[in-house]
């Protein structure tokens, strides 16, 4: 079992993104590959919002809307996942590698965890539902939260 892995070729993967926007007729700008390069520089998963905190100083024209609308590109490119995160925003993965996720309870770390050879997991007999992907997100306290003892009732643990 591994986690926090991101190995991934940023320069191959926009020039991908290049290829893909140019065969749909799409404009490549540099807000859209910004926005794709946070994505694959980030190990934590962030959201629409986050991107957009990130990015602004260094692209003042850019919008909430234009990141909405990248990543909506970015994901029906088949590049980018969104990932459920409980009770937060939609958060997006760039790591297309088979991948499953720890999701902190406390902090709301979502951290990427890839097995050696992964779980097999099929559905009940009867049920008839042909699975094209699944993802496994195993909930609980991250190290840091483990080690920093109980939470206090009042804390909401949201460090986003």
């Amino acid at each position: 079992m591994h986690t926090e892995s991101n190995t991934t070729d940023v320069s191959a993967e926009l020039e991908r993104f290049t290829r893909a926007c140019r065969e749909k007729g799409t404009p490549v700008t540099h807000q859209r590959l910004a926005v794709y390069r946070v994505l694959l520089e980030s190990v934590a998963h962030p959201d629409a919002d986050t991107i957009f905190k990130q990015l602004r100083p260094q692209h003042l024209a850019l919008s909430p809307a234009t990141v909405y609308n990248t990543l909506e590109l970015l994901e029906g490119l088949g590049l980018v996942k969104k990932v459920g995160s409980p009770g937060t925003s939609r958060r997006f993965d760039a790591n297309r590698h088979p991948h499953h996720h720890l999701w902190c309870e406390r902090c709301h770390s979502l951290t990427d965890v890839e097995f050696d050879a992964m779980p097999a997991v099929s559905l009940p007999p009867g049920v008839d539902f042909e699975v094209s992907d699944y993802t496994i997100q195993f909930s609980g306290l991250c190290a840091q939260c483990k080690d920093a003892g109980p939470a206090s009732p009042f804390t909401t643990g949201d460090t986003r």
